[in-house]
């Protein structure tokens, strides 16, 4: 699997170097947001660095050269930052700083782009009650979203109240995007990786730029790694030609973390560009059971679309974490989130059988017929779910207070048998229909770390149907906390559910044809019975409650179905079971 795994990683940068410049928005260009001055304020950012800058998505245009120049207020005909009128001041040749809020992102910058601005900045504030320092949107475009040809980005507030004093005191402040050379540096798959499925790292390396006009020859590359004992490990590759505006991702000899605990440090630098842009920090850590994208740091506030686009989307929110095993595999257990908005999600009295408050924690299989090759493409759906759990909302949730959430095996009802060498997606799926607010699921994040390797790492499903959209980057500027668990891992939760004998749940007929009859037998009455179908991709299809029950039958209409194989999870107070059903019509 290893093997494979290599092979994916390199047809996935190659995917990226051929397509970065056909791509609509201004993201995914790896390029660097500097203030350069009054050097009181001068700094770098990096995309995809936390706190650091977000981009279009959808709109706008790539940057496919370096943008200079001095930064200064949007002004409509009263004096207004929002950008939501014409401008009431020449902005030639400027890049122009605008208020988020009122109107869209992309107005405010045709806005801008028609009175002459060659590049724009919108900063956020702190009118949304769950926005924090470091917040950053991923800028959708709406108004006039088409007629934009100058690059925009977002950068939060942290970095507004650096800029704005400056400008409002009538001091200049100049900026530029800078086009990147020394960029995409990978380690490991995930940030934190369980002590027991350390592996050899065998696809750690960095892209170089060549932004000169002459070839350059013998490019020596180092990766210089602290372990936590101190030791030093020098890794370090030579590229032995790079044309002119050549882009090339060089790879690092293979290396083997000691299977100790604690924090890696890597630091990247090239025998080219010295300056401190150009000298590239990562890390990642080895934990006792914890799989983890986000860096265990939480950022409050959570990440979650705009209730706007969570309508028009059918109501659900998906998100995705990878886990890559180690020799050994393992066995799951919990998964690990937060909700940071509780109070605008929680449903009060929710009859028997509503799911109002239910947050579905699934585990997919990321490589089901283990050819190598991820399944994931363009929606969860490519993938096969062997694992699954239920959290329901109590409303005492807080933001910085997670969550362990217990997790079984779909068939047996045990942890979840992980394969060695294997991919594994975790993944919390929010269906707010029921709850009829509108308003969007914000998981606990940390800030975007992006050690790990440029696979579909994140993935993120906004809507369904033809309102469905599908990210494989996740948010910009952040990783959900969706941590998967190794058996022996410690929490306060409530420990694994109980399973149902199996005499205790029996299924009549089976294989069915229109109806499932499903026998249950238990100790004591159960205020409510919960049955859940789940078809062979194991996406949920039907569900019904049957409230006060003990002993007896309970049918289950199955005449809209298709014939197949599926999954009938019987959940009551007293525990669950997951029993098989063939339907043949």
């Amino acid at each position: 699997m290893k093997k494979h795994l290599t092979l994916i990683f390199a047809l996935c940068l190659l995917s990226l170097a051929q397509t970065t410049n056909a791509q609509v928005g201004t993201w995914d260009d790896d390029f660097i947001f500097q203030i350069l001055s009054p050097n009181s304020i001068a700094t770098n950012y990096v995309a995809g660095d936390a706190c650091s800058f977000g981009g279009t998505s959808g709109w706008g245009i790539d940057l496919t050269e370096e943008v200079e120049g001095e930064l200064v207020w949007y002004r409509d005909a009263v004096g207004d930052s929002l950008a939501c009128g014409p401008a009431g001041i020449d902005l030639t040749d400027k890049i122009v700083l605008i208020r988020r809020g009122t109107c869209s992102f992309s107005l405010k910058a045709y806005n801008a782009q028609q009175a002459g601005a060659k590049a724009v900045i919108i900063v956020n504030h702190y009118t949304t009650a769950s926005d924090a320092a470091c917040t950053l949107y991923n800028m959708t475009g709406l108004d006039s979203a088409a007629l934009v040809t100058i690059p925009a980005i977002f950068i939060p507030r942290a970095t507004g109240e650096l800029i704005t004093p400056v400008l409002d005191a009538g001091q200049p402040v100049f900026v530029k995007f800078a086009l990147p050379r020394f960029y995409d540096a990978a380690g490991p798959y995930h940030y934190a990786t369980p002590v027991s499925q350390v592996d050899s790292l065998v696809n750690m390396g960095v892209r170089f730029v060549n932004r000169t006009p002459a070839t350059l020859e013998n490019v020596e590359l180092k990766a210089e790694i602290t372990e936590p004992g101190g030791n030093v490990v020098t890794l370090t590759s030579v590229i032995p030609t790079v044309d002119p505006a050549a882009s090339v991702f060089q790879y690092f000899p293979g290396y083997l973390p000691p299977a100790v605990l604690g924090e890696f440090n890597v630091e990247y630098t090239n025998s080219v560009y010295t300056e401190s842009r150009d000298t590239l920090r990562r890390k990642f850590v080895h934990t006792e059971y914890t799989f983890a994208t986000d860096n265990l740091v939480n950022d409050p506030g959570g990440v979650g679309t705009s209730n706007a686009n969570f309508i028009s989307g059918g109501f659900l929110h998906q998100e995705g974490a990878i886990c890559v095993t180690g020799p050994n595999g393992g066995n799951a257990t919990f998964v690990t989130f937060g909700i940071s908005n509780i109070d605008s999600v929680y449903v009060p009295n929710v009859p028997p059988g509503g799911t109002a408050n239910d947050i579905n924690i699934f585990l997919y299989d990321g490589d089901i017929d283990e050819d190598g090759t991820i399944d994931l493409a363009s929606s969860f759906d490519d993938l096969t779910q062997v694992g699954y759990g239920v959290y329901t909302m109590t409303g005492l949730e807080e933001d910085g207070v997670l969550i362990d959430a217990p997790i079984a095996d779909l068939l047996t009802g045990q942890p979840v048998e992980l394969k060695p060498n294997h991919v594994y997606y975790v993944s919390l799926y929010y269906n707010g229909l029921e709850a009829g607010y509108g308003r969007d699921m914000r998981f606990m994040n940390s800030p975007e770390e992006w050690f790990y390797l440029n696979f579909p790492s994140t993935p993120l499903g906004i809507g369904n149907g033809t309102a469905y959209t599908f990210f494989d980057g996740g948010w910009s500027g952040a990783d959900v906390v969706q941590r998967l668990q190794l058996e022996g891992y410690s929490t306060s939760t409530s420990e694994k559910p109980n399973r149902l004998a199996d005499d205790q749940v029996t299924i009549t007929p089976n294989p069915a044809v229109d109806q499932v009859r499903v026998n249950i037998d238990l100790a004591e009455v159960s205020d409510q019975v919960t049955l859940t179908l789940f078809d062979a991709r194991g996406r949920e299809v039907a569900r019904q409650t049957t409230s006060n029950f003990q002993q007896g039958q309970i049918t289950m209409n199955v005449a809209n179905q298709a014939s197949g194989m599926y999954l009938l999870w019987v959940r009551t107070a007293e525990g669950s079971a997951m029993r098989k059903v063939a339907i043949c019509h």
